[in-house]
């Protein structure tokens, strides 16, 4: 099964997986707490700015690409059994699958990128969530999926 870019689905899951899973492990471990702590009920405070804790618009490329890898190690487990005559009804139970099973890495690697990128990534996992059947088909449009790919994938390129 292809993209609206033409790119094979496993490999688009592979390529954000692989960056989106590492800040994931980070975060469900527990050593994200200095960015937690950057930030107050209100935003960061300057004592925390003056300590040298990032601006939260910034986001955390480190923290990103551990995510990452660890979406792409459970992708390639979850979508390994799928080959090129995969029916739509298996691709989307698949990434309903790994949707589910990741929730809270997917979430989590929103707030891992500058705020200008947030939104696209947004729309990139509302992507995934429609393909497998997890929120109301036409939620988001191909056209803006495959921007938002371009986007983090950019990112993603740039900085893992």
């Amino acid at each position: 099964m292809r993209t609206s870019t033409g790119r094979s689905a496993v490999n688009v899951l592979g390529t954000l997986t692989s960056g989106l899973l590492l800040g994931l492990g980070v975060v469900a471990c527990g050593t994200d707490r200095a960015a937690t702590e950057a930030v107050s009920d209100t935003g960061p405070t300057a004592t925390n700015r003056s300590a040298g804790a990032p601006s939260p618009d910034a986001g955390d490329p480190g923290r990103y690409c551990a995510l990452t890898r660890q979406l792409e190690a459970s992708g390639r487990t979850v979508f390994a059994d799928l080959g090129h005559d995969a029916t739509p009804a298996e691709y989307a139970d698949a990434e309903r699958t790994f949707v589910r099973a990741n929730q809270d890495r997917l979430t989590a690697l929103v707030g891992t990128l500058p705020a200008g990128l947030r939104d696209e990534m947004e729309v990139f996992v509302t992507g995934m969530r429609q393909r497998g059947d997890l929120v109301a088909p036409g939620t988001v449009t191909p056209r803006e999926a495959s921007a938002a790919e371009r986007a983090v994938l950019g990112y993603e390129r740039e900085h893992c």
